[in-house]
């Protein structure tokens, strides 16, 4: 009895839903939360995908000052009092060397970071006032507000949700060129490897002999007929 009264009470409240968002199908003004979507569109973490690898080769080499300005600090620790003071100050040399580099290297890798962050940023921004006029189109609708200027918005005229699949649709078409674009270089040869298998037959033989890719090797003990003609020759001479 209770299973029946609750698919009764979600059926009736599922009408009342639809009656009240039958109101607004003539609506020509939607709501979209670009907050939202950009929290949650899946673009965000391919672009932390990308930049990740981007600065790979960065990141090794702050791993690697770190580690070797820890290695000079063990060194200084462990030798103090033990050698002269001539030894220490080489060591506090070395580190100060190494601590200052290290301050460069991750100076220059936030910086370039942070443009390159900022230029995917821009590039999803755009992507998704693409995807709301794509929405808006379909729908017909005349205007478009978001929350930096709505205090309350009727769910019914909420787009959100459809430009959040259009976003995800183009996060899988991205994916998918990414793939292929990996399958594409693993197995194509590189350019210069292809040339010169192109170019094999049409490279010149030295001493102006000619090769004949149809002519057959000659037997072991078969002499060339062209050896016999010069022999013959030498011969009439005599």
């Amino acid at each position: 009895m209770l299973r029946i009264c609750l698919l009764l009470t979600l059926l009736w409240t599922s009408n009342i839903w639809a009656d009240s968002c039958d109101e607004f199908k003539d609506t020509r003004i939607g709501y979209v939360n670009i907050r939202k979507l950009m929290q949650n569109a899946p673009q965000i973490e391919q672009i932390r995908k990308q930049l990740s690898q981007e600065f790979d080769a960065e990141r090794q080499q702050i791993v690697s000052l770190r580690n070797k300005i820890a290695t000079l600090i063990n060194s200084y620790d462990e030798t103090a009092g033990k050698t002269d003071s001539q030894a220490l100050t080489r060591l506090q040399e070395d580190i100060d060397k190494y601590q200052a580099t290290l301050a460069k290297v991750q100076q220059r890798m936030q910086s370039n970071y942070n443009l390159r962050r900022n230029e995917e940023i821009a590039k999803l921004q755009s992507l998704i006032v693409n995807m709301v006029a794509k929405v808006a189109k379909e729908r017909k609708l005349v205007n478009v507000q978001n929350e930096a200027a709505v205090i309350y918005i009727n769910t019914c005229v909420d787009i959100t949700p459809a430009v959040f699949g259009y976003l995800s649709e183009a996060s899988e078409q991205s994916s998918e060129k990414a793939t292929n674009k990996l399958a594409e270089k693993a197995i194509k040869p590189p350019q210069k490897i292809a040339d010169k298998q192109a170019n094999v037959g049409n490279t010149p033989v030295p001493n102006g002999l000619h090769l004949n890719h149809d002519s057959k090797p000659a037997q072991t003990g078969e002499k060339p007929k062209e050896n016999d003609e010069d022999n013959q020759e030498a011969e009439n001479d005599k």
